[in-house]
């Protein structure tokens, strides 16, 4: 037992003091709309099992959470993904995660028909003189180089501790 008079001093904290208390309290008022907000908000899809796990973590009342997954995967915003439209879904999805990956592709596709990319040599000397990036590797000048040149577009990628951050800074 506690100081405070618990006898388990690690259940969970109290709902809104964690991550989980505002899911925990979406699924105890039965709002699927937040749920599956929630279930798409580290991770673009998941699964009908992923669901049924975060339900049964905090309800555990079988009846209950079967009638929210069904609630939840019927829902208007929830959308099923599968190979083909008579294949069962594999996974789901909410209508606001297919509308941010729509207004990506728009955008990567007017920036593909842009004629120029490159930021021009003076400004690129320039720029590489400055405090900020006099400390770059020969490595590092080269990723900068292509990034802004007139090859197209780049993408930096790199784990941390690789020296990325000199770059984008």
């Amino acid at each position: 037992m506690t100081a405070g008079g618990d006898v388990n001093p690690r259940r969970e904290p109290a709902l809104g003091n964690s991550p989980s208390g505002p899911l925990r309290a979406a699924i105890q008022r039965h709002d699927s709309a937040v749920v599956l907000q929630f279930m798409t908000q580290h991770r673009p899809t998941f699964t009908a099992r992923d669901l049924k796990s975060a339900l049964r973590r905090y309800s555990r009342n079988p009846a209950e959470c079967n009638a929210l997954l069904t609630e939840i995967l019927t829902h208007p915003d929830a959308v099923r993904l599968s190979e083909t439209a008579s294949d069962p879904a594999s996974r789901y999805t909410a209508k606001p995660i297919l509308e941010t990956e729509q207004s990506i592709l728009r955008m990567a596709a007017r920036l593909a028909q842009a004629r120029q990319h490159s930021v021009s040599e003076s400004v690129r000397a320039f720029v590489l003189k400055t405090p900020a990036f006099q400390s770059m590797n020969q490595e590092q000048t080269r990723a900068v180089n292509h990034a802004t040149g007139s090859e197209g577009l780049a993408l930096i990628d790199g784990r941390a501790g690789t020296g990325i951050m000199p770059i984008t800074a």
